[in-house]
């Protein structure tokens, strides 16, 4: 089924999410796969029935053509007429029917850097954090890969933590799920999955994670350092601590030049207007002086160890309105 179609990787966790809570009392993750299953396998059925309406034309059209050639020695009876033209009709009924817009889901999917549209994206995620929510370790395993391929692929583009933000909502929701995946007694498998969502989503630029959400991030890597038993996974989330922050302050970097150039271009239309300006490049001033402190403290704590010190320092750059 679709194993190797647009959007394989979704349908084959979703089909191994099936297997593996078949012997269990899981309705609403079978119900929810179900219907994305049926949703994405008519969008198939309706790009192979385009096809074939496409051959059938073809077929059709060499077929008149040759009925043309021998009109000259045969004309054509009333009752020719009679079985070709419903037959056409009928081919020009099917052509006209607009596609099943489930199919969008396939089309979406096809691949890398087509977005899924709400309705799509709801339809996607809605099984994946029914699994989340079964605390089957397989299971959210199979919906954290799932997930880190929807991101790493940009399917997903949203805001998750900013008010107002495209998706800011469920993706908020989806978030603070793969968060909760993760505990000092989780498997290492587990933990080490969860960690490859977060950084993903971090770093993507299409999935852009703000405030509480990215603090959430933030304290899951650096509790999985201090706390993990397993060396490979306190060395990964160290790593990863690391690559978060060089990507928030290259972040906060290129928002303080869009700061400037908005101040100054404020600036040159006050005097244009005539305006007293000495109040606002004090603002302004005060402004880029607070954000190139915060900047400082966020460049100090790059490749540092001290994992602690990284909370205070990502909540005063909340606080100040990344």
């Amino acid at each position: 089924m679709a194993g190797g179609a647009a959007g394989g990787f979704v349908t084959r966790a979703f089909e191994s999410m099936l297997k593996e809570c078949a012997n269990k009392k899981y309705t609403n993750l079978q119900s929810a796969i179900q219907n994305y299953l049926a949703h994405a396998n008519d969008g198939s059925q309706q790009s192979n029935f385009g096809d074939s309406n496409q051959a059938a034309s073809s077929v059709e059209e060499k077929s008149n053509l040759q009925e043309i050639d021998a009109g000259a020695e045969k004309p054509e009876t009333e009752s020719d007429q009679s079985t070709t033209v419903p037959a056409a009709a009928e081919e020009v009924e099917s052509a006209s029917m607009p596609a099943d817009s489930s199919g969008s889901v396939t089309t979406a999917l096809a691949s890398a850097g087509h977005t899924l549209g709400g309705a799509q994206a709801e339809l996607v995620l809605n099984p994946l954090r029914i699994a989340f929510d079964t605390k089957n370790i397989k299971v959210a395993e199979l919906a954290l890969d799932c997930l880190h391929k929807l991101i790493e692929y940009n399917h997903l583009e949203g805001d998750p933590g900013l008010d107002g933000g495209k998706n800011a909502q469920l993706f908020t929701d989806i978030l603070n799920m793969v968060c909760s995946c993760v505990d000092n007694s989780s498997p290492d498998s587990t933990t080490l999955q969860v960690l490859k969502v977060l950084l993903t989503a971090v770093a993507s630029t299409k999935f852009r994670v703000h405030g509480e959400p990215l603090l959430s991030v933030i304290r899951v890597c650096y509790n999985i350092a201090l706390n993990s038993k397993s060396p490979i996974n306190q060395a990964t989330s160290k790593a990863m601590l690391t690559q978060m922050l060089s990507i928030v302050f290259r972040r906060m970097e290129t928002d303080l030049v869009s700061s400037a150039s908005s101040s100054v271009a404020c600036k040159e239309a006050a005097l244009n207007n005539g305006s007293n300006t000495k109040v606002d490049q004090l603002s302004s001033s005060d402004q880029n002086e607070q954000g190139i402190n915060l900047g400082d403290e966020l460049q100090n704590f790059v490749g540092g160890t001290d994992i602690k010190g990284l909370e205070a320092v990502l909540e005063k750059a909340l606080h100040e309105g990344w």
